[in-house]
């Protein structure tokens, strides 16, 4: 692969950048931060996509970029006989092969294309193609087995461990699903019988189904028959019911004007007499003005007065009410000190009955452990004897010949003394449940003293009650004082109050002048109404009139209209009976219809669900074959899988036994080129040791200068490994930030060594902030950060000052690692 040009717009802090990549030894230098590895990371972006950035697409551009500007990186490179061109943006991408016409276009498409043409992904393009400053002295900073470890991953071997252990999964996955699709996977000749079983009761279900249809058919086309006949019909019964009401209504309608015309002419008559008589009541209504304005008057004060006398009446049931109170408080004395007295004896008696309750449920807990004790040795003696019993018994049947419970050896002379030690168990165990039945009789009665006690108890509890009930009754008069001291307080309050609004009343109201008043505005006020009552009347007259008019007119054209009517119903001529017989005849069919009908929608649901039984019945038969068939297939896969992980491990450990030797081999080629035949041989023990071999004589590596040719030589070779598994011929090589903290010289002889390389390889670009090397290789561009503007600019030649010399080598890749973020 060589690298021919690269274009960006907006990408990180690149807002224009143009590079034109030539054969030989590149460098691209500037100071840390400028944004050197911001073009490496749109080369993998051109290539990989977003799998190749640091963070989010949308973090990709340029921060003084307009929101919707296009984010842009146009990469152009040789591969084999043909020129390829990838276009990427953050929404699309493209492909063009050798200046023609777009091969292919989209993400995903131009990300596949990618990792077949090259044949590789992402990760082992880095891995070959791109060195760091830490992976050129990983062999040195790790332990042997660490660097076995490191090289496995660099070449891709870990994929294997992942591929095992995924097949591994598999394969457990695979067997648990197949012991358990064997759990549900029933009895074929159980499914096949329900299946037939539902194929012979769907038959049934259709032939009924048939039967249904045709009495429906036969039904309908009755039905069909009579339904013109019943539509002409039932059109002149319509015609006949409408004559018919509108006779009835021109009739009621014809009486209902002639009434209105009689009540007319009455309401006419009685309005002109109520227009004579409002003439005469307007003279008196007159007064009625003045009389209103002094009623109202005293009606403000009556309330007054009634509040007066109602204060006057309520002052005198107090005081009343508040001596009677005071007297009922005097005849209570003072209870207070005599209930003290009653409480603290109450006390003391209740102290003495908790004691004795206490003594008492003591004594009773002895005498019902005891009791209770004995019961259970009873009982335990009991089972314990029949058990012995049951041993001697056994014995006694064995006979001489039986076998001893302790040793197993036959009895045989030692019978007797068996026999006897059983006796004596026996003896011992009647004597102590003989005793044992004596307890029981004596302390099948209460102890003496526990039942005097309770006499005690019963007589301290009368006492009790009666003290408990002085209390009562003595809380009850102390409550009863405060309750009447409490009232007469509270109702003299009131009776203060009470008169001292009796002093604020006002006074001036009349009750004889409110009564004549009051008598005078009855007489007067529906006076008032009746005349406004017949003036509202009177304005109706001139309406009456009109209305009059227009109600004779009305009527006389009702009376033709009613005519016309009597005229159409004769002409009609509707027979009332032959439309009654017609529609019975036509309901009859229709209700055969309608149950010949539900008969077949009846049949048709049991055909349905028949059919849903059959159906259910195949598919439960097609599903046994189903699972059958997947049972199958999992076993075969379960087997393929464990093939498989024991596959993968076998290459695995294959594979790992031949990285050293290989990894030996590429590198000590790599070393000889870089020593011009000083070195021609390095060796790598079994733990990733390396020894220089110099005149046939293994040496270790000393010096920086030696190290630092390893190194490189080891990082080339592991490279040149990833691209023979590849496919891909190792061309290109890009070393960012490789120096380190090497000085100026070793800085320099790294350089001679890499322009030693390259007959090897066509392409090597250099990353660096040291701006020494550029003296030293075909190619420089110079990448400076305006702060200000916040853009990196990228020149091809020396900006003059713009760069920090850093000849002592300051500044790593870590610090590197954070430009364009």
């Amino acid at each position: 692969m060589e690298l021919i040009a690269l274009h960006l717009r907006n990408f990180r802090q690149h807002q224009e950048a143009h590079l034109e990549f030539q054969p030989g030894l590149t460098a691209i230098v500037g100071p840390n931060g400028s944004g050197k590895t911001s073009l490496l990371e749109a080369i993998a972006w051109a290539l990989y996509g977003s799998r190749a950035i640091r963070g989010k697409v949308e973090d990709l551009r340029y921060s003084g970029a307009p929101a919707r500007s296009v984010v842009e990186a146009l990469l152009e490179f040789r591969l084999g006989s043909h020129t390829y061109q990838v276009v990427r943006r953050t929404d699309n991408a493209q492909i063009r092969v050798d200046g023609g016409a777009v091969s292919h276009t989209g993400t995903t498409q131009v990300n596949e294309a990618m990792k077949r043409l090259l044949g590789m992904d992402y990760r082992m393009f880095y891995t070959s193609f791109f060195t760091g400053q830490k992976e050129l002295a990983f062999m040195a900073n790790l332990e042997g087995p660490a660097r076995a470890i490191a090289i496995g991953k660099m070449l891709g071997y870990e994929r294997l461990s992942r591929a095992r252990e995924r097949a591994n999964r598999q394969r457990l996955d695979l067997r648990a699903e197949a012991e358990a699709l064997e759990r549900v996977l029933g009895d074929g000749a159980e499914i096949a019988a329900r299946r037939r079983e539902a194929r012979d009761a769907l038959k049934a279900a259709q032939a009924a189904v048939a039967e249904c249809e045709a009495r429906a058919k036969q039904a309908q086309k009755v039905v069909a028959e009579l339904t013109p006949q019943v539509a002409a019909s039932r059109a002149q019964a319509e015609r006949h019911r409408e004559l018919t009401q509108s006779r009835e209504r021109g009739v009621q309608e014809q009486t209902s004007h002639q009434a209105r015309v009689e009540a007319l002419r009455e309401e006419i008559a009685r309005l002109e007499k109520v227009e004579a008589q409002l003439a005469g009541l307007e003279p008196r209504v007159a007064q009625l003005a003045g009389l209103e304005a002094e009623f109202r008057e005293q009606e403000k004060l009556r309330p007054q007065e009634a509040r007066r006398l109602a204060l006057q009446r309520e002052a005198s049931a107090l005081q009343s009410e508040v001596e009677e109170l005071r007297k009922q408080a005097a005849a209570l004395g003072e209870p207070q000190s005599e209930l003290d007295r009653e409480r603290q004896d109450l006390k003391a008696a209740l102290a003495e009955a908790t004691e004795l309750d206490q003594h008492s449920q003591k004594l009773r807990d002895e005498w019902v452990s005891r009791r209770e004790s004995g019961q259970a040795e009873w009982r335990g003696l009991t089972e314990h004897r029949k058990e012995v019993a049951a041993h001697r018994q056994a014995i006694v049947d064995a006979g001489p010949g039986g076998k001893c419970p302790i040793c197993e050896r036959p009895l045989e002379q030692e019978l007797p003394l068996v026999l006897g030690g059983f006796d004596a168990q026996l003896a011992d165990m009647d004597r102590r449940m003989a005793e044992i039945r004596d307890l029981a009789a004596a302390l099948k009665q209460e102890p003496a003293e526990l039942v005097a006690l309770r006499d005690r108890r019963a007589e301290l509890e009368k006492d009790l009650a009666a003290r408990r009930q002085s209390v009562t009754s003595l809380e009850s008069s102390v409550q009863n004082l405060e309750r009447l001291r409490r009232e007469a307080a509270a109702r003299a309050a009131r009776l203060e109050q009470r008169e001292k609004e009796l002093a604020q009343l006002p006074s001036g109201f009349d009750e004889g002048r409110y009564k004549q008043l009051q008598a005078g505005l009855q007489e007067l006020r529906p006076l008032a109404g009746q005349v406004e009552a017949l003036g509202a009347q009177l304005r109706r007259l001139p309406d009456a009139r009109k209305t009059l008019d227009s109600a004779l007119d009305a009527l006389t054209r009702l009376d033709e209209d009613l005519r016309a009517t009597l005229t159409a119903l004769e002409a009609l001529a509707f027979d009332a009976v032959a439309h009654q017989a017609l529609q019975e005849r036509y309901q009859a069919s229709d209700a055969e219809l309608n149950t010949a009908r539900l008969e077949l929608a009846t049949a048709l649901g049991d055909r349905k669900a028949a059919q849903g039984a059959f159906d259910a019945a195949v598919a439960e038969e097609n599903a046994h074959k189903e699972r059958a068939a997947e049972l199958s297939r999992l076993k075969t896969e379960h087997r393929y899988a464990e093939a498989l992980a024991t596959s993968f491990e076998a290459l695995r450990t294959s594979l790992n036994s031949r990285i050293r030797p290989e990894l030996e081999q590429t590198a000590s080629e790599l070393l000889s080129d870089l020593t011009d035949g000083r070195y021609s041989s390095l060796r790598v023990d079994e733990q990733y040791n390396y020894l220089l071999e110099d005149e046939g004589e293994p040496k270790p590596v000393i010096s920086g200068g030696e190290e630092d040719v390893v190194s490189l030589a080891l990082r080339l070779a592991i490279s040149q490994m990833i691209a023979d598994r590849a496919g891909q011929p190792l061309s290109l090589l890009v070393l960012d930030e490789v120096f380190g903290s090497l000085d100026a010289g070793r800085r320099e002889k790294v350089v001679l060594l890499l322009n030693s390389l390259r007959a090897r390889f066509e392409q090597i670009i250099l990353i660096s902030h040291i701006e020494a090397i550029h003296d030293a290789v075909d190619q420089a561009f110079w990448v400076s950060y305006d702060t200000k503007e916040r853009v990196s600019r990228l020149l091809d030649h020396e900006p003059g000052g713009e760069l920090e010399l850093d000849l002592d080598g300051l500044g790593t890749e870590g610090t590197e690692g954070t430009e364009g973020a």
